[in-house]
């Protein structure tokens, strides 16, 4: 689970030419649409049924926005405090009481690379649980 985030082939974080497109465009596109919603101080929305994504979003950012303007890399930040959001929403909402077996989270950042490069997962959180325990194994995870 997480967000995703871009670069440009100019190195633009938050930039993405996708294919068939003549200029790059914004990545994340929702993340980005709440940064600048909630540095104008406006709620992109008034109803949640319009677009609800953006607008769970836009309320977490808009709780961020001191810290994200003052962050060296405001793209960045804000697609970090997405990921915060996002992780304790899919905390909040786990039940190991399911069964004996075990519950596997791998939580991270997507970056969308340009080409020629792959694109990368920055992972930010690796557990697995059960009812009883829950068992932090990022440290462990080895990337080859």
């Amino acid at each position: 689970f997480g967000p995703h985030v871009a670069i440009s082939e100019a190195g633009e974080l938050g930039k993405y030419q996708r294919f068939g497109q003549a200029a790059p465009t914004t990545a994340c596109c929702a993340i980005l649409d709440a940064l600048r919603a909630a540095n104008q101080e406006i709620e992109p929305y008034n109803d949640e049924e319009d677009d609800m994504q953006e607008v769970w979003l836009f309320r977490h950012v808009a709780q961020q926005i001191d810290k994200i303007r003052e962050a060296d890399s405001p793209v960045a930040a804000v697609t970090l405090e997405a990921y915060e959001a996002i992780k304790k929403q899919m905390l909040g909402i786990i039940n190991n009481d399911f069964s004996t077996g075990h519950l596997i989270l791998i939580g991270g950042i997507q970056i969308n690379m340009p080409a020629p490069f792959e694109d990368e997962f920055q992972p930010l959180l690796f557990q697995v649980s059960n009812k009883n325990q829950t068992f932090h194994l990022l440290e462990h995870l080895v990337v080859k």
